[in-house]
């Protein structure tokens, strides 16, 4: 029996709540825990890595279609980090207004042409439960102070979250709270929900429903290892520059959102070719399909679910948006009905950080009360109604609770 085995921790026992494990033992034996910045880039040499370029200081989400990106040596882009003289690209950014981010880059593409390089010998998930073949496609991601990922859940599996370097803070909301972070699928990338809130600045005149969610923040530091359930909402920060890795691994539920996603790559085709300015707002580095190739992934997907019965609805549409959710994890005493039960064992000698689920820790946020609240509503009877665009369609057709509608009406139908 492994005697950490988060990979049954998070399967059979249907564990549904973030935990950090600090310093975890069984990662920091991985190889990769002594990277460094410096090391990775004597590692890469004159190899060019793709980097995403933001603003530090703006209003707006920064979606990943909108940003620039350019291609740079690991060496260049901590050059013009530390703000030394640095070739173009990096010599016309300022490094005071902006921040940079590669992201989301499978490491054993980024380290192919590193002599020596094996994956098993850096990353052994294995010491965690996994069978030798599971997370060999883990990314890495090196950031900069500032550098951000937009709020988002996944719609497959449950993530594993590992810092190697620096300090990186998340914000989290369970999948209750769905409502209370307005989903969208524009900018649409396969497999990704988006949140229309900026995490950075939130706007409760907009977005009133947000100041009945429940965000669960922790700041990583080196050696901690976090555990992100399925489809928990996450705002990811890098407080310093910072390197991490993560991989996603799948759960049986996946039958159903791969329906989801199916449906919705078919809708986001059907809009993009009404209009074809909505082509904008693709993210994915995949070719949409034609119609024709979206209905026959549609039907592959349906037909390889385990059943057409309605699957039971998750628990972001049936718990109530504004119960707060349980604590993410007591004291490991107080949870060992669940975590003793067989191949699920986590030692008492492991420090588990509870994740806070309060406002007032956040401090980002300026105003939450009532008044705001019903400040907004008069400005908004104020106010003319505005045009409907085709994004405002788009954005309601590709919504994620239209989506379900349809593939309850699919499992209907073919039951």
């Amino acid at each position: 029996m492994t005697l950490f085995n988060i990979k049954n921790l998070a399967t059979n026992a249907k564990f549904d709540q973030p935990i950090v494990i600090k310093s975890c033992k069984e990662t920091q034996k991985w190889k990769i825990s002594n990277l460094t910045p410096k090391k990775l880039a004597e590692k890469l040499g004159n190899q060019l890595v793709n980097f995403r370029i933001g603003t530090i200081k703006k209003d707006d989400i920064q979606w990943e279609n909108e940003c620039q990106y350019i291609k740079a040596s690991m060496s260049e882009f901590l050059d013009w980090n530390d703000s030394k003289f640095t070739s173009e690209p990096f010599s016309k950014l300022d490094r005071s207004e902006n921040w940079a981010y590669a992201d989301y880059i499978y490491i054993k593409d980024l380290f192919k042409n590193v002599p020596d390089f094996k994956f098993t010998d850096e990353i052994d998930w294995t010491l965690l439960g996994f069978d030798p073949d599971e997370g060999l496609d883990a990314a890495i991601w090196v950031g900069t102070k500032s550098s951000h990922t937009a709020c988002h859940y996944d719609s497959y599996g449950f993530n594993l979250v590992y810092q190697v370097f620096g300090r990186k803070r998340w914000i989290l909301f369970p999948p209750s709270d769905s409502e209370n972070v307005y989903p969208t699928r524009l900018p649409y990338e396969e497999s990704s929900v988006f949140s229309q809130v900026n995490m950075l600045n939130p706007d409760v005149n907009k977005h009133k429903r947000f100041s009945r969610a429940h965000p669960y923040i922790v700041t990583l530091e080196p050696g901690d290892l976090l555990f992100v359930p399925h489809h928990w909402w996450h705002f990811v920060e890098n407080l310093e520059l910072s390197i991490s890795i993560n991989a996603w691994f799948p759960l049986e539920q996946d039958y159903h959102c791969r329906l989801h996603e199916a449906v919705t790559q078919l809708l986001i085709q059907t809009v993009t070719q009404s209009d074809p300015s909505l082509s904008q707002w693709l993210i994915s580095k995949h070719q949409t399909p034609t119609f024709n190739e979206g209905l026959s992934i549609v039907e592959q997907a349906l037909t390889t679910s385990e059943d057409f019965s309605i699957v039971e609805k998750t628990d972001r549409k049936t718990a109530k948006s504004s119960e707060t959710p349980k604590k993410c994890l007591c004291n490991i005493a107080q949870r060992s009905a669940i975590l003793n039960t067989e191949n699920c064992y986590i030692p008492a000698s492991y420090c588990i950080e509870h994740l806070a689920s309060v406002f007032e820790h956040w401090t980002h946020v300026k105003s939450w009360n009532q008044n705001a609240l019903k400040e907004a509503r008069q400005k908004r009877c104020r106010l003319d109604r505005p045009q409907l665009t085709s994004n405002d369609f788009a954005r309601c057709l590709t919504a994620p609770s239209v989506v379900e509608c349809i593939v309850s009406e699919l499992y209907r139908q073919f039951e």
